[in-house]
């Protein structure tokens, strides 16, 4: 038995796919698996997954039917044999001291959700480190306290973290497929977060998350509205009472730009799908709660009651005059 696997779920990624697994192997931690998804490939990915197996005796390949990343990783999990379980996406790289540094504070605090740093990296290499202001030292904090780790972009990010097996074994903890979802990584860490006791943060940088302007997260689509609003219900019973105002402005301000591009002339839909999805938008139950719960700062008067109408004319009236 390993005591770490790392999950890599591989899918076209024949450009990047070295760089990643040869920045795992090059840890100084060195008691740990790699297991390589390929899900359904159709470049040269599975062959240099097929390669890294046979010349590493810590890498294993697994080939299956594409079934989106979720699956992957839900295949990863089944095979794993390592006592704690790590994530990377197949274009992504890694510090060396990655997986130590997670380790060692996982040890120190079993019973909480560890988080290093991340840089994130633009098409043109530049690179912006993340962190969470004012948490300058190894920081512990109650689970109360997860608006903090929303706000600055550590909520939906399995590849910061360690998940001890045994506990995603005992409450079959899983990537969920769920209906109109983007974003498959938040459920699965609230899920975890389910049976913690603390979130631990640590200002060291581990992990290169490489935007290549193609994430699905922010490309338009006719069904973002529901997938945020998914995230937005998920999300809810974690965010403590001191939060809960600035949370409901930070996802009015979600939803609106929803209907915005429904409306606006970038969005090819027919005119009347624009008319049918914004007033789905206008009538849906969590975005009135929003509307009624942002403060004037985020939301003024006259936008307000122009929404609580639920038309969908007047509104688009109100984004041309103000726009």
């Amino acid at each position: 038995m390993v005591n770490v696997s790392v999950i890599v779920p591989v899918y076209n990624a024949e450009k990047l796919l070295a760089r990643c697994v040869d920045s795992i192997l090059n840890q100084t931690y060195t008691d740990y698996e790699i297991i390589l998804v390929d899900d359904g490939s159709t470049d040269k990915s599975p062959e240099i997954c097929d390669t890294y197996a046979k010349n590493h005796a810590n890498i294993r390949c697994i080939h299956k039917p594409n079934g989106g990343i979720s699956d992957a990783r839900n295949k990863g999990i089944d095979i794993a044999q390592g006592k704690y379980l790590m994530f990377c996406d197949n274009d992504d790289y890694v510090e060396p001291h990655w997986m130590q540094t997670l380790v060692t504070y996982i040890e120190k605090y079993p019973d909480s959700l560890v988080n290093c740093q991340y840089t994130i990296v633009d098409v043109d290499g530049n690179k912006d480190l993340v962190k969470i202001p004012g948490y300058d030292e190894v920081t512990e904090v109650p689970i109360s306290e997860y608006y903090i780790f929303y706000k600055y972009n550590y909520s939906p990010n399995n590849w910061i973290r360690i998940f001890p097996m045994e506990k995603i074994k005992k409450y079959n903890i899983r990537f969920k497929k769920i209906p109109h979802l983007i974003g498959e990584d938040v459920p699965f860490n609230i899920d975890f977060m389910k049976y913690c006791k603390s979130l631990v943060y640590i200002p060291v940088n581990g992990y290169y998350w490489v935007d290549n302007g193609g994430s699905e997260s922010r490309n338009y689509n006719p069904d973002r509205y529901n997938s945020i609003k998914v995230l937005y219900n998920y999300r809810k019973p974690y965010i403590s009472e001191k939060y809960m105002q600035e949370y409901y402005n930070e996802y009015f301000f979600r939803f609106y730009n929803c209907l915005k591009y429904v409306m606006s002339d970038n969005n090819s839909e027919s005119k009347k799908d624009k008319i049918k999805r914004c007033n789905a938008i206008l009538h849906d139950e969590s975005f009135i709660e929003v509307l009624n719960k942002c403060d004037e700062a985020t939301c003024n008067k006259k936008l307000k009651l122009l929404l609580s109408f639920k038309n969908y004319r007047l509104v688009l009236l109100y984004n041309r005059i103000y726009k």
